[in-house]
């Protein structure tokens, strides 16, 4: 009887051991947390851009129409996020994710964590 009890322990103490393995425990889900939260960011932070655009606005100016997002910095290390325009008519907005990105979304390039920007027709 007693060999039977250990053995459903050590059942149980596997059963744990394999699926924090496969999940990752709780650091892995931590860090998916913070790396959703960067991607709403990065999208937040796009909307923006496009809403001065569409103002005629430059990248750097204020308006009520187009309030900042309230995240504009990395949730885990407080770095602001990379914006840059390596073209005219592009902007880039870059995170640094701590995990293997597998979104899919228009623009987003997974391999560098940009998202692309593509601005409408200036005169």
């Amino acid at each position: 009887m007693r060999a039977a009890g250990i053995a459903l322990v050590a059942l149980a103490v596997v059963a744990v051991a394999l699926g924090l393995w496969t999940i990752g425990g709780p650091e892995q889900a931590r860090s998916e947390n913070r790396d959703a939260q960067r991607m709403s960011d990065l999208h937040a932070m796009a909307r923006h851009v496009r809403c001065l655009d569409d103002q005629g606005l430059d990248l750097t100016a204020e308006s009520p129409l187009c309030p900042l997002p309230e995240a504009r910095s990395d949730p885990k290390t407080g770095a602001p996020y990379d914006i840059s325009t390596p073209q005219d008519g592009i902007v880039t907005i870059c995170a640094a994710f701590e995990t293997a990105q597998t979104t899919r979304a228009p623009g987003f390039d997974a391999e560098t964590g940009c998202l692309t920007v593509a601005l409408g027709a200036t005169d």
